[in-house]
């Protein structure tokens, strides 16, 4: 019997030191990699657009006169007159107040008026009371975004058809804009 508990003691003995059953100290353990991503994956891009988390879209036009949800294309330009706008106002007040990273002014809706003075079409500024048929919101818009610090601002003329859309956008670095954070 004492034969027989040497013997298994002897077998512990050189297993254990052998790694055979307790893993030694001395040898690394190889980790076990992370489970591979549910996908899709956002791409780079797709996540730094995630991180400005506010955006702010303006939606202003011919449709703030009418008082219609849906413009046809054939209101005349001479109601379009917002003599009191102020774009400074829109970025200093508005997109401040929501800690917007980024606005973005519709500056063509469906309707096909244009907020700046297309040479394509009538439907425009161009043929508007206001500014004496001068004025361009997208420009005043972009001006304002520039001089509250932005890094770019831009815009973006594409397409005259009523189904043509465009934009200006601004984007902003956070050392000259409020962050969420910060307010």
């Amino acid at each position: 019997m004492r034969s027989s508990w040497l013997r298994l003691i002897l077998l512990l003995h050189f297993l254990l030191l052998d790694g055979q059953i307790l893993p030694s100290q001395s040898k690394a353990a190889t980790p076990t990699p992370p489970p591979l991503p549910v996908l899709p994956v956002p791409s780079a891009t797709q996540l730094r657009w995630q991180r400005r988390e506010v955006i702010m879209f303006f939606h202003f036009g011919m449709n703030t006169f009418t008082d219609s949800e849906w413009g046809t294309g054939r209101e005349s330009p001479a109601i379009f007159d917002p003599a009191g706008l102020d774009a400074a106002q829109w970025i200093d007040d508005a997109a401040a107040a929501a800690a917007a990273s980024l606005v973005i002014l519709t500056a063509k809706h469906h309707d096909g008026f244009c907020l700046w003075p297309s040479r394509y079409t009538d439907h425009s500024v161009a043929r508007s009371p206001w500014r004496n048929g001068r004025g361009d919101v997208v420009r005043e818009l972009a001006d304002a975004a520039r001089a509250r610090g932005s890094t770019s601002a831009s815009t973006s003329r594409r397409g005259t058809g009523t189904r043509g859309r465009t934009a200006a956008t601004w984007s902003t670095t956070s050392s000259t804009w409020p962050s969420c954070a910060n307010s």
